[in-house]
């Protein structure tokens, strides 16, 4: 390895060195790109966000419906879903027994809270119980439409049908598309 050479600014004002960095110009272009790119990208990834939040909202009333029906299976006795106060959009409380009040030996199975950025959760039942065997007590299908700020395009639905199974859908059961009130 050769000796260390005096820098080139040392001999007379002289320098070969040139200026890294960017200049106001590069920079600007930059940031018109960036912001270019960003346009698109963020209103996309809000439509996924939302997307997303209303699954997993179906989803954690599937999954609350089917804790319902195999706890009534499992104890071989009554047991109910019930709405948080006036609103599914609320949560809800499952809880052995055939009405949706603690009396007794009754007791509380598990709790769910309120849903953040929904709109409306709307239903025909205010409450379900399944039976021991699984199915509901009532002899009706129940539907539970989801809705956020866009819509009903963007809506989705729950649907229990009397034998106390659970489905999912895009638009109503019969094809029809859902209405958010």
């Amino acid at each position: 390895m050769g000796a260390l050479m005096p820098s080139p600014a040392g001999r007379a004002g002289k320098t070969d060195e040139r200026q890294r960095g960017l200049t106001l110009i590069e920079l600007m272009i930059a940031i018109v790109l960036l912001s270019i790119i960003l346009a698109f990208a963020v209103p996309s990834f809000r439509t996924m966000l939302m997307n997303n939040r209303m699954v997993s909202h179906t989803h954690a009333l599937i999954g609350a419906l089917n804790l319902t029906r195999s706890e009534a299976v499992k104890r071989s006795a009554t047991v109910t879903i019930c709405r948080n106060s006036s609103n599914w959009l609320n949560g809800w409380t499952i809880l052995t027994g055939s009405d949706c009040t603690l009396s007794g030996d009754e007791k509380e199975l598990s709790r769910h809270a309120a849903f953040e950025a929904l709109q409306q959760v709307t239903s025909t039942a205010s409450s379900l119980s399944y039976s021991r065997k699984g199915d509901l007590t009532s002899a009706s299908t129940v539907l539970f439409t989801f809705c956020d700020e866009r819509g009903g395009p963007h809506a989705r639905a729950v649907q229990v049908n009397n034998a106390g199974q659970v489905k999912s859908f895009t638009t109503k059961p019969d094809g029809t598309a859902l209405v958010c009130p």
